[in-house]
């Protein structure tokens, strides 16, 4: 994932995965969340992606906008978040 630091609490992003038609976000608590089209709506999800690779105000968005609105919800690899 892209890192991408926003924030200073769990709901900061910390990474994020830009797909076709939708967006994985990680954020500081260790969970992944997939919004979709079809879960979030076109609209958002392209903003999403363009808050993304501006690195400014995507967790505002979501926090805002998105509550609940999610595909899936995912704890990321330990691994990944550096607990090996």
């Amino acid at each position: 994932m892209d890192a991408n630091g926003q924030g200073s609490t769990e709901l900061e992003v910390v990474g994020y995965k830009i797909h076709p038609e939708s967006i994985e976000i990680e954020f500081a608590g260790g969970w992944v969340y997939e919004f979709t089209y079809a879960s979030a709506g076109v609209g958002n999800v392209e903003c999403m992606k363009a808050l993304a690779n501006s690195g400014q105000g995507l967790s505002a968005f979501v926090s805002r906008n998105l509550n609940g609105a999610f595909a899936s919800k995912t704890r990321a690899p330990m691994i990944e978040r550096g607990l090996w």
